[in-house]
């Protein structure tokens, strides 16, 4: 049976394509891919080849073929992974060297000693392959991917009167032979093909060490062979690579032709509070992270954000506070500006939904979707405070929650189920301002038709989300408001404090704070760039719109702004990109101000912690796939081992090595030993992977991949040991001062990489190497030299300083333990009525909520394949009790478990059927069930190389033909759908669920 991997995408004419073609004619009949050409652009053009394995990103053409093997055939040898590391390394450079039209001595050496390589493994009658016989009657991964190589270096200008055939009799035997038979008909790329592509080979080849010292035929006890993920690119390019500073950002920043131009946006929090941490990391600081990265790599990138002032929030907070709407907009936009200044979040404009373009926006917006029949008239029934003589607006109105009783709900959603919830039907409603029941009235107000514009806007999210990359709670999120079918959306609200509808009958209106707030970020685009915001904003096919904020913002970015673009039909562009993070509590509680409970911005500002610090902390435990905490202990934890022994020991060690005992002035390198070869590689595994990471917006992993590589540096210095280097001879002492010269070009690769983390910090180190003054330099697609010999860094110092148990001790008692007694107070009341009939698993929730089902918080940010993973746990749980006899009403309340997971992935249309279990081994049994049994053989999943040879560990994500392949992301348990973190700290949020 052929198992189809997908489509593998290639750069045109690139000569990969030959190896890729070689593996399908080996494999024929087994495994099964299609090639697609395309350009650089759309390649990143950091990569010649890729091929999307469920999560994950094959880079690397050995990478791809090892995983077709591995499918096919099963997990590929040690011996073998070494062959492959040596073919990309070694081999594959020296032929592409040797192709080159101005070939001088130094490539022929390279590739005569690569070639002597070959020719030992082959050497004897008896060896008719380099690694193994036939498998099934297949040919080894390593014989495919060598002969290729070889094929490509028998079509170069000038092979045939080189003499090589005589000087490898076995090489190239063995290469006739298989082209003969398993290869005759393998299409060869064009000569003029190759002459372009060897034409653009790098000219100018460094001295390496001879590939014997690197000789794949002799076994290595050491794992490092295994370690290697990906070889991308080969180490020949390390050295004198120039670099220029990054191009200088002249504001205002507008789209340019042929540049790939993003325009950033992070949700709007609203101008009632002070923001907290997890209000933060939300929304702010990870765009501010990603809009770093972007200009690192040289996108056209603008960030614009501000604060949402119109709206109930503010009226509410300005009651409170005995002011006028206006002055609580402009007091709270100072403290949060000021915040966000302080944790170095780099804007390029920060501004205000009261800003003077916002008026003329919403308004041209409104009438253009009047105009074409996209508005409807209605009544609404609204609550009326004759006390206070107004209409109350959702968060004016306080009572028990319709759905599971809450007895403190407001008036637009639950705190306690998460529901939205119309304010007229809170039991016992009363006015949040005098405390006095409120009556029902009607009033006559105006609804956008989401159903007219639901099948464009579903054709829009279709291509969005295809092109695009979107959080997994993104997705769901916005499948659920989609699932049912739309419904009319009111857009006006009786309020004074907002922006006026112009409509004649409804002119003492304002609009709904969810249709006027998303359209500052227009307003705000104007306020920096003046009417070239359009630029931006109605350039669609130029411009990429990716939007960050926390998961309840979602329907309102997904849904209703895009909709309200698409039915004002006037070219406005659309959500490419939406990434959404779960929510961040609070030592397992949950941030609240009047209780003192959680780190707020002004009390990180005061703590007396480096704001780096603290955004180091928060994205490496972003609330990516589920709820996260903030815990003190774990912060000083974190900041102990992996910035101040980990990163900050790294820096420290490789730059005072340099200033001690070479009086600052880095060394020259003119040769590269194994070792170094061995780290090059693995750097620009992780490199690859935070490039990759980043691209995507998976925060976390791409700071990992930062610590990954300064721990690859220890490593290396450790094993080296360049201090017992100087006390040898003139050779030695040489070879020290090449090790503290890549360790020194490591630590500046850290620095640039870290730049959108820890922007204070980076800045350090390059102050540190005497870099400062120059412009920051660009993220680069490979590990470089790009500090040359001669060059004298600065004055060192360490960059962290360690955290004590008294201070964790001090800040828990300052900013609240989150302990049970602590929070209690501050989490939903159970309901009153415990008649009350609760929502029961699988019962459809509110039409219109964020939850998808009665299951709601629990599994509502899953992925169908996360879903059928738990499936096929529980139903492996059911089967266990089972065949235990466990008591029945165990049994009973799992099988209810089954039953919900079922429900839920028929919901979303999936298949809710368990996979077979694997075999219960004896030792599992009761002895009165330890009888005879048929022998089972349970299917081992192959290593996947996501390199050049490097075998990941595997998880969770299925493949075709049930292997088991490396995802980015291990997510577990979903979070909860409550609060808003991302726009405001207004609300409330639901207590963590425990990890399972």
């Amino acid at each position: 049976m052929t198992c189809d991997i997908g489509t593998v995408t290639v750069l045109k004419g690139h000569p990969d394509t030959l190896k890729l073609n070689a593996v399908l004619s080996s494999l024929d009949g087994r495994i099964s891919f299609r090639l697609k050409d395309c350009g650089a652009v759309e390649l990143n053009s950091n990569f010649s080849v890729s091929l999307q394995v469920c999560e994950t990103f094959l880079r690397s053409v050995n990478a791809i073929c090892t995983y077709a093997y591995t499918v096919a055939l099963g997990p590929i040898a040690e011996d073998e992974i070494r062959w492959l590391i040596f073919e990309a390394s070694v081999l594959r450079p020296a032929v592409y060297s040797f192709g080159a039209s101005n070939r001088d001595q130094n490539r022929i050496d390279n590739l005569f000693r690569a070639l002597d390589n070959v020719e030992k493994a082959l050497n004897g009658t008896a060896c008719r392959f380099i690694v193994t016989e036939r498998t099934q009657g297949v040919v080894s991964v390593v014989d495919t991917v060598i002969w290729s190589t070889l094929h490509l270096l028998c079509q170069i200008e000038g092979f045939k009167g080189s003499g090589l055939t005589s000087k490898y009799p076995n090489t190239f035997k063995w290469y006739g032979d298989l082209l003969a038979t398993d290869f005759k008909s393998i299409k060869t790329p064009s000569a003029s093909n190759l002459k372009e592509f060897f034409k653009n080979y790098p000219v100018s080849q460094p001295k390496v060490a001879a590939p014997s010292k690197l000789d794949p035929t002799k076994s290595k006890n050491s794992s490092t062979a295994q370690e290697h993920k990906q070889v991308r690119p080969n180490v020949m390019n390390w050295f004198s690579v120039e670099t220029t500073g990054r191009a200088a950002r002249i504001h205002p920043i507008l789209p340019k032709e042929g540049a790939r131009n993003i325009l950033i946006t992070s949700a709007l929090p609203y101008v009632n509070n002070i923001p907290h941490l997890g209000n933060i990391i939300g929304c702010v600081l990870s765009a501010d992270v990603f809009s770093r990265y972007c200009r690192g790599v040289g996108h056209n990138s603008v960030y614009v954000s501000g604060t949402d002032e119109y709206g109930t929030a503010t009226e509410t907070k300005a009651v409170e506070e005995g002011v006028t709407p206006k002055e609580i907009c402009d007091k709270y936009f100072e403290i949060h500006r000021d915040v966000y200044q302080w944790f170095n979040i780099g804007f390029d404009c920060f501004g205000r939904t009261t800003n003077e373009h916002q008026k003329k926006i919403a308004q041209d917006i409104f009438w253009k979707l009047d105009k074409a029949g996209h508005l409807l008239e209605d009544t609404v029934e609204q609550l009326r405070c004759d006390q206070c003589t107004r209409f109350l607006a959702d968060r004016f109105v306080e009572g028990g929650c319709p759905f599971c009783g809450y007895d403190d709900a407001r008036g637009d959603q639950c705190d306690a189920c998460g529901k939205l919830i119309d304010a007229t039907t809170l039991k016992n409603p009363k006015c949040k301002i005098c405390k006095s029941p409120p009556r029902i009235v009607t009033s006559k107000h105006l609804f956008l038709n989401l159903p007219k514009l639901e099948p464009k806007l579903r054709e829009t999210l279709d291509e969005s989300m295809s092109v695009g990359f979107w959080s997994e709670s993104a997705r769901s999120i916005t499948n659920a408001w989609l699932k049912d079918g739309l419904k009319p959306r009111c857009i006006t609200r009786d309020l004074v404090w907002g922006t006026p509808v112009p409509k004649q009958g409804f002119t003492d209106k304002v609009f709904y704070v969810w249709f006027d707030a998303p359209i500052g970020y227009l307003s705000i685009t104007a306020s920096y760039c003046g009417d070239k915001w359009v630029d931006w904003w109605k350039n669609p096919g130029n411009v990429e719109i990716v939007n960050f904020m926390a998961k309840d913002n979602v329907p309102f970015h997904s849904v209703v702004f895009p909709i309200s673009l698409i039915g004002a039909n006037d070219n406005y562009g659309i959500v490419r990109s939406l990434h959404s993070t779960e929510y961040l509590n609070y030592e397992d509680g949950k941030f609240s101000k009047s209780r003192n409970l959680g780190v707020f911005g002004n009390n990180a500002r005061d703590s007396g912690i480096p704001a780096d610090v603290f955004r180091f902390y928060l994205l490496f435990i972003r609330p990516e796939s589920q709820d996260s905490s903030f815990s003190w202990e774990d912060f000083a934890t974190k900041n102990n081992s992996e910035l101040l022994n980990n990163l900050g020991n790294f820096v420290n060690r490789a730059l005072s090595f340099c200033a001690n005992n070479f009086g600052g002035l880095v060394n020259d390198v003119s040769e590269l030993k194994p070792e170094d070869c061995e780290l090059i590689q693995k750097v620009n595994v992780e490199l690859s992977g935070y490039l990759e990471c980043m691209e995507r917006a998976h925060l976390r992993e791409g700071l990992i991949k930062v610590l990954n590589i300064s721990r690859l540096g220890n490593g290396y210095i450790q094993s080296c040991q360049p201090w017992k280097l100087l006390k040898g001879d003139e050779t030695m002492k040489k070879r020290g001062g090449e090790v503290n010269s890549i360790s020194v070009n490591l630590v500046h690769l850290c620095a640039v990489l870290l730049e959108p983390y820890m922007p204070q910090t980076a800045a350090t180190i390059l102050d540190q190497m005497n870099l400062r003054g120059s412009q920051l330099p660009p993220i680069p697609p490979q590990f470089s030299q790009v500090i040359a010999s001669g060059h004298k860094i600065g004055t060192v110092s360490p960059l962290f300083k360690k955290i004590e148990d008294k201070e964790v001790k001090k800040f828990r008692e300052m900013y609240g333990s989150g302990n049970k007694a602590a929070g209690d107070g501050d989490l939903p009341k159970k309901p009153n009525d415990k008649s009350k009939k609760q929502p029961q698993p699988g019962q459809d929730s509110t039409d219109g909520g964020i939850m998808l089902v009665g299951l709601g918080s629990r599994y509502s940010t899953l992925s169908l394949e996360q879903l059928q993973e738990s499936l096929n746990a529980q139903a492996d749980k059911v089967r266990s009790l089972k065949a235990t006899n466990a008591p029945k009403s165990v049994i009973t309340a799992e099988v209810e478990s089954l039953k919900a997971l079922k429900a839920e992935i028929a919901s979303r249309g999936g298949n809710p059927v368990p996979t077979a279990a694997p075999p219960v081994s004896k030792e599992q049994l009761p002895e009165k069930l330890n009888g005879p049994a048929k022998e089972s053989v349970p299917v081992t999943p192959p290593r996947i190389s996501n390199s050049d040879g490097q075998q990941p560990a595997p998880q969770s994500t299925k493949s075709p033909g049930n292997v088991t392949v490396t995802s980015p992301e291990n997510q577990t348990s979903p979070g909860n759908v409550t609060s808003p973190q991302g726009r405001g700290s207004g609300s409330k949020n639901k207590k963590k669920n425990k990890k399972k």
